[in-house]
């Protein structure tokens, strides 16, 4: 079996320019695509500024009503603005952390930490992150904690199904 010299470089060119050409389709293809949404309410732009890293999930039950939150960033000049639902005025509103901060920069080592106080039942915030150089690109995320009452676990009067109810249950804000 002889090989022409010519023939394998053609077959090479070919496999050579196909994985380039697949390659590019794929890095194309895989480009996070930003898109406006014209309902302020929810995320302007999906974007990826902030990762909160407590509470661990959207929907978190503690039985304290201090909890502390806490974030990470890789980008420079990151400001936060914290906001909660307020069920009588259907909207979010500024919310402040103990220490009287309802907006604030993150510092260079990329983490915040802000603990903030919380009422029984059900707090839905809102999280607004953005760089303060891009304003009108903001990354929104919506979370929830729930305030369980301690005095159901301890009488033995909360099984999963109560507590998944509170969990749920509307805000009385």
């Amino acid at each position: 079996m002889s090989y022409n010299v010519h023939e394998v470089l053609l077959d090479m060119k070919k496999k050579i320019a196909f994985l380039l050409i697949l390659s590019i389709l794929i890095s194309i293809l895989s480009i996070t695509v930003f898109a406006a949404n014209s309902d302020n309410s929810s995320a302007d732009v999906e974007l990826s500024l902030v990762t909160i890293t407590q509470p661990t999930n959207s929907n978190f039950a503690t039985f304290s009503r201090t909890f502390d939150l806490k974030g990470i960033t890789d980008f420079d000049n990151v400001k936060v603005d914290l906001f909660i639902f307020n069920r009588d005025k259907n909207k979010y509103i500024p919310f402040q952390n103990t220490d009287g901060e309802s907006s604030w920069n993150i510092n260079t080592s990329g983490y915040f930490w802000k603990q903030i106080d919380l009422d029984s039942g059900l707090n839905k915030f809102r999280m607004v992150a953005y760089k303060i150089s891009e304003k009108k690109k903001k990354q929104i995320t919506d979370f929830a904690i729930t305030v369980l009452d301690e005095k159901s676990i301890n009488d033995g009067s909360l099984d999963m199904d109560t507590m998944f109810n509170k969990i749920l249950e509307p805000s009385k804000k």
